[in-house]
């Protein structure tokens, strides 16, 4: 599949210690493109807005000195903590998957039940790695 022939496709984007999500749509192959740039931290981190500037203009997404949409949705709350930026962009990238493709939104589980799940998995491997170094 190439880039350029697409529709919607999405890109994580990573900036020193901050996770943003890329959204790219279009009606049609023969329509322009949307650029939309997700962040949760609202744009607080202008390094996050540099390399999504640098991605879409190495990628050809976008001509050199326009520029790419900011999006912040009310449905998806702000982040408040310091790491769960690759969360917040994940689930934009499957709130908006679904909205394109036709489904339901609400059907996915709230952020903080995600965010226990992390947790509680990362607790389980700790765990196992203080276990395998007493072995």
């Amino acid at each position: 599949m190439k880039l350029m022939t697409v529709t919607n496709c999405w890109f994580p984007v990573h900036a020193p210690s901050h996770f943003t999500a890329l959204q790219g749509t279009r009606a049609s192959v023969a329509d322009q493109r949307t650029l939309v740039h997700f962040d949760s931290l609202e744009g607080r981190h202008e390094r996050s807005r540099l390399s999504v500037q640098r991605l879409v203009t190495r990628l050809g997404l976008l001509l050199p000195g326009c520029q790419v949409e900011k999006l912040s949705l009310a449905a998806l709350p702000p982040q408040t903590d310091g790491w769960s930026c690759g969360l917040h962009a994940l689930r934009y990238v499957e709130v908006t998957r679904r909205i394109v493709s036709g489904e339901r939104p609400q059907l996915i589980q709230p952020l903080t039940v995600v965010k226990t799940l992390a947790n509680q998995f990362i607790s389980h491997v700790r765990a196992y790695c203080r276990f395998e170094r007493h072995l």
